[in-house]
């Protein structure tokens, strides 16, 4: 089993994500770019992604479980996360039980008990 995590970069350039190609001419994904900009990021350094991860990655290493790394600032992934249910960042995923924001090694330990009832 893999913990997801959800991170979003700090000063993520806002450009134009092109989708498909019809007659030659790239189609902007709205619904990429709308769910970029709604995913909100509650850190407010790049620390506080890395710090995630690093707790995370204790945690799983202490029960042998791996893990995925999201970055909401990519278009397909924002949206992906986004009828997944992500509404910020970081967010991590055990499982279907959600931690918002950056995680405690007990609301780790507790989501995943309640993963395994």
């Amino acid at each position: 089993m893999n913990i997801k995590v959800y991170i979003k970069r700090i000063n993520v350039e806002i450009t134009s994500h092109p989708g498909r190609v019809h007659n030659g001419q790239a189609i902007t994904s709205a619904r990429m770019m709308w769910a970029e900009r709604h995913i909100t990021s509650s850190t407010t350094t790049p620390i506080d992604s890395k710090k995630t991860i690093e707790i995370v990655r204790e945690f799983a290493t202490k029960h042998g479980l791996g893990i995925k790394v999201y970055d909401v600032s990519k278009s397909s992934v924002a949206f992906r996360a986004w009828i997944n249910g992500i509404r910020t960042t970081p967010t991590v995923l055990i499982g279907k039980q959600k931690i918002e924001g950056i995680p405690t090694l007990e609301e780790l330990e507790n989501a995943l008990a309640m993963m395994k009832k």
